[in-house]
């Protein structure tokens, strides 16, 4: 009976100390984050940030609980939210408001909230509503706004960039320099500035004009054969500027008919940037790991493997570099390779760092090695026969640069003054340069319903280029923060680790033969054994 009575309360205990647990957790949270990204804890570098805020910043997240209740990922929202409160020792108040019922007054929209259109169906009736989930940010008077906030995966990054922007009032104004005649921002240059303009302020620069210093990166797209804007982009470098350096050798040609090409006769980018450190080679890169495209035959289209498409691995990444730490892959077309020159390799005022490769089944060819689909998909059967290897196809160089003029006469703006008073000959800044020896895999032709249809419907994985190019501009504008956080959640999830075919192929054969063959036969003989041992026990008087 004793006994009986010490289980009795024994348990009443334990139900009694988990309920008491429960409440608790209500007051004080804890979370274990076995994620691969640790999507729901916090990164260091957000606690550092928040908790040097120097006065008092409050969020106020606008829910609807229609959302709250129907779909998970927005309790998961205000939860990271309400952490950033917990983690920054006062410095941060969240409030949370259910904007079904601040809707009615219409307040969520004056405040620059997006409404989301969701589905009400019942028996009777199919709805539609309207609903909100966005913050607002209030520091010492002024507001910043998210309008809508829908996953958890860039969360954290976008609410960092708030607050530095809000609380530090951080210039985070970037340029676009197109040198390619005919590239405007309403077409070619339109996706571009949709990627980028959600981050940056985003301004386009006229060619041969002075760079300002206040834009922290400026991304040049294209040759020019004008010296007057290697004067330009020298001093901007100099000045400690950024460069994201977009440059054909060769100039292609789309069309309904087929491809044809031709070498750049102006190449004074190319010129400049084989100065600083960086070679851009002429020849073109082809690889048997590469996009289809399509292939005008007669009146209608076949998909051929295309090999100046050529599709960088998310293995050919740099792991060590902020940039490439999660590379997911490239999709380059017709691009040319990236060698760094003896000179800068020699040179300790400026480090040099390869960002990404091609697999090892690369090649290169001139434009007389026909770039027609025809003349290429010729070109990938016999492949074989060519000579491989790893390219590099994106380089970047940091450190105080010489003046490419230095020593030379300056050159004059053709037509108009001189917007340099002073030419500097040394650095007095840190600058960087990144480049690419490719255009056309950030420049997207609307208006040519071909190349359309290979981005749209032919593997050109946009996503890939333009979060590369992001990466490469938030390392660029130097806040590698920021940057931590934006591939902190990426992840490279191709099964991309073997590039060879014949080696895939064997690699395939090998795990056919182990799990149809080995395997089986590995139970078959287990068996086997099993029975014979047995047997041999129960002959010997053993117990069956």
């Amino acid at each position: 009976m004793k006994m009986k009575r010490t289980q009795i309360l024994i348990t009443v205990l334990s139900v009694l100390l988990l309920f008491l647990v429960g409440l608790n957790s209500l007051v004080y949270a804890f979370r274990w984050d076995l994620t691969f990204s640790r999507k729901y804890s916090l990164s260091p570098v957000t606690k550092q940030i928040v908790r040097e805020i120097p006065e008092h910043l409050n969020i106020t997240f606008y829910l609807s609980s229609k959302l709250k209740d129907r779909v998970p990922v927005f309790k998961e929202i205000e939860d990271t939210i309400s952490e950033y409160a917990s983690v920054s020792k006062g410095k941060i108040s969240v409030e949370i408001i259910d904007s079904d019922k601040a809707g009615a007054s219409g307040e969520p929209a004056r405040k620059g909230l997006a409404p989301l259109q969701i589905s009400e169906n019942n028996v009777t009736e199919f709805s539609r509503s309207v609903a909100y989930s966005g913050l607002i940010l209030s520091y010492l008077g002024e507001q910043s706004v998210i309008p809508a906030v829908t996953q958890t995966e860039t969360l954290e990054y976008d609410l960092n960039r708030q607050i530095k922007e809000l609380v530090y009032k951080e210039n985070r104004k970037i340029g676009l320099l197109p040198l390619t005649a005919g590239l405007t921002d309403d077409n070619q240059l339109a996706f571009l500035h949709q990627v980028l303009g959600a981050l940056y302020t985003v301004e386009t620069i006229a060619p041969e004009t002075k760079i300002d210093s206040t834009f922290k990166a400026v991304i040049v797209i294209g040759e020019s054969g004008s010296e007057y804007q290697q004067l330009v982009l020298d001093q901007y470098l100099l000045q400690g500027g950024s460069l994201l350096m977009l440059t054909d050798r060769h100039q292609t040609q789309l069309s309904p008919y087929g491809m044809s090409g031709s070498p750049l006769t102006e190449t004074a980018v190319a010129d400049w940037l084989e100065a600083c450190g960086i070679r851009i080679e002429e020849q073109l890169l082809a690889d048997t790991s590469c996009n289809a495209a399509l292939m005008p035959t007669g009146n209608a289209f076949s998909i051929v493997q295309y090999p100046y498409f050529v599709k960088v691995p998310g293995t050919g990444g740099n792991k060590n570099h902020p940039i490439t730490a999660s590379f997911n892959g490239l999709n380059l077309l017709w691009a040319s390779p990236l060698t760094f020159t003896d000179a800068v390799l020699n040179n300790d005022k400026i480090e040099t760092v390869t960002l990404a490769e091609t697999a090892r089944t690369a090649w290169t060819a001139g434009l007389d090695s026909g770039i027609d689909f025809s003349q290429a998909a010729m070109m990938a059967v016999t492949a074989q026969e060519q000579a491989r290897a790893r390219y590099t196809v994106a380089a970047a160089l940091s450190g105080h640069f010489d003046s490419f003029f230095k020593g030379k006469t300056i050159p004059k703006r053709p037509g108009e003054a001189n917007e340099f008073e002073q030419v500097s000959d040394i650095s007095t800044a840190v600058g960087r340069i990144l480049v690419v020896g490719d255009t056309d895999f950030a420049v997207v032709d609307q208006q040519n319903q071909m190349t359309v249809q290979i981005y749209n419907m032919f593997s050109i994985n946009l996503e890939q280029n333009f979060t590369f190019i992001q990466n490469a501009v938030e390392w660029l504008t130097a806040d590698e923060d920021l940057l931590q956080l934006r591939t902190r959640v990426q992840r490279n999830t191709q099964l991309d680790r073997i590039q060879d075919p014949e080696a895939r192929r064997a690699y395939f054969i090998f795990v056919q033969v182990f799990v149809i063959a080995l395997v089986p036969l590995c139970i078959i003989i287990f068996g086997t054994v099993r029975i014979f041992l047995r047997k041999r026990k129960a002959g010997k008087g053993g117990v069956r």
